[in-house]
């Protein structure tokens, strides 16, 4: 079935400057990171968008996409994983009260100065952006915490149940907002169990790829307390018309990240472009950037993240 994994491009030039570097996290079958000369889309792929609403891209189509946006290399040899604890929490990835969502952590090796609360794309898991924090390359610690989206059934992949953070229905392009706010509900259980370990909201960056992005938005501008940022990534914000009804006067000052790949097959950049046109409306700060990708994440992207999160916590 479709599913909505990120795939990283790089350019061989960098690929070269990073085989020196350590690798760590894991590159997983069909969702890890691997060396393009070109961009390439998402090696899963969950749904194209036309005029707003989702349809669902057949393997033609994502086969056609993907002829023409990318020549391949040999994909990078398996990264390890964290080592894990009894249970199958990651090694100092516990909560001391159970969470709503089951978590994928990373601690850096001093107290962080504060967290990023990731959530990855349709189909995929919270392992899918692991292998990003090394390559950040980051100088303030910060903890990362990757959360595994609920098990759903998926209207636009024939009801097959896979980690969703909300339906997608091509007949009803506006009805997963009961689904968003309440994944928007869970994820905030993370964001209140920071701020029981010392991290408080305005020491936090919500980040999301795809489906994880229309959460982050939606917690990120609705919530009545201020947070560090929004990263919001190969995304849109679902039901932008009614936005200015659902904001809160407390996040009208919170620094965005939107970025999006121009050969986007899954969500066309169009859309994520009316996103940032209604957030601008509203006087939100949107730092924007567009590359040369598909429905991924680019080396690029990787180096405008770093320099993002380094401002959010300098």
């Amino acid at each position: 079935h479709p599913t909505d994994k990120v795939t990283d491009a790089v350019t061989l030039s960098a690929a070269a400057a990073m085989a020196t570097r350590p690798r760590y996290g894991r590159a997983k079958r069909n969702a890890g990171f691997k060396l393009a000369t070109g961009a390439r889309p998402s090696s899963g792929g969950a749904e194209a968008v036309f005029g707003g609403a989702a349809m669902p891209a057949s393997r033609s189509m994502l086969f056609a996409a993907a002829r023409r946006a990318a020549i391949l290399t040999p994909r990078l040899s398996p990264l390890p994983r964290p080592p894990r604890r009894a249970g199958g929490q990651p090694r100092g990835g516990c909560y001391a009260v159970p969470m709503s969502l089951e978590c994928v952590e990373q601690n850096p090796a001093e107290p962080p100065a504060g967290a990023v609360i990731w959530l990855h794309g349709l189909g995929a898991d919270g392992h899918d952006f692991e292998p990003i924090v090394p390559q950040l390359g980051l100088d303030v610690p910060l903890r990362f915490v990757f959360p595994h989206a609920p098990q759903r059934p998926v209207t636009i992949n024939g009801g097959a149940e896979m980690r969703a953070w909300y339906d997608i229905d091509p007949r009803a392009p506006l009805a997963g907002m009961d689904d968003i706010e309440a994944s928007a509900a869970q994820v905030a259980e993370l964001v209140d169990a920071e701020g029981q370990r010392g991290i408080p909201p305005h020491r936090i960056v919500l980040a999301g790829f795809s489906q994880g992005g229309v959460v982050a938005l939606h917690l990120g501008l609705t919530r009545a307390e201020r947070f560090a940022g929004i990263m919001a990534l190969s995304t849109y914000v679902h039901d932008h018309e009614n936005l200015a009804g659902r904001v809160s006067f407390e996040s009208v000052d919170v620094p965005i990240f939107m970025a999006h790949g121009r050969l986007d097959p899954m969500i066309p950049i169009a859309r994520a472009v009316t996103a940032r046109e209604a957030l601008a409306a509203l006087n939100y700060r949107v730092e924007w950037r567009q590359y040369d990708m598909g429905h991924q994440v680019c080396h690029e992207e990787i180096l405008d993240i770093s320099h993002w999160l380094q401002a959010r916590f300098a």
